[in-house]
């Protein structure tokens, strides 16, 4: 007749071998979120596709819409001083309309970029632009990326 051992008499695991496994228990409890993260991460941001899916409907949020707009209208008239060019343009006796007209420039050139920025074209030149836009992104990153790793090695 062979001879069992009963659970009860088996050798109770070392301190050690509980140590271990606590250790590899936390080092795993620790790493798992991470890597799920950390792959979410790349795939978002390094697939072309995903990125221009996730970065596309920016350009339809209309708060969005809004701040490009304003942004567009006053570059250009930090770029050109619309003010002196209609006074320019003015007879003397008028001059005092200048700052009144130029409002209603500086308005009609923001509701222009904002009409101009609420086409389907404009979403199309935003896409393909991010398209274009993002595999360059990623190699200059990872250059980046590459050239402070031997920086700090």
């Amino acid at each position: 007749m062979t001879e069992t051992t009963s659970p009860a008499e088996t050798r109770p695991a070392s301190l050690g071998r509980r140590a271990l496994v606590a250790i590899l228990m936390t080092v795993g409890v620790i790493l798992a979120p991470l890597t799920i993260v950390t792959t979410w991460t790349r795939n978002q941001l390094l697939d072309t596709n995903r990125y221009v899916a996730n970065v596309g409907p920016l350009a339809s949020d209309p708060a969005i819409i809004d701040a490009a707009a304003a942004k567009a209208t006053n570059a250009l008239f930090e770029a050109v001083n619309v003010e002196e060019r209609v006074d320019e343009a003015l007879p003397d006796s008028a001059g005092v309309l200048a700052g009144p007209l130029t409002s209603v420039i500086r308005q009609f050139t923001e509701d222009a970029a904002h009409k101009a920025l609420e086409t389907d074209a404009f979403q199309t030149i935003w896409n393909e632009a991010n398209r274009g836009a993002h595999p360059r992104s990623n190699r200059r990153s990872q250059a980046e990326g590459t050239l402070s790793r031997r920086a700090t090695a």
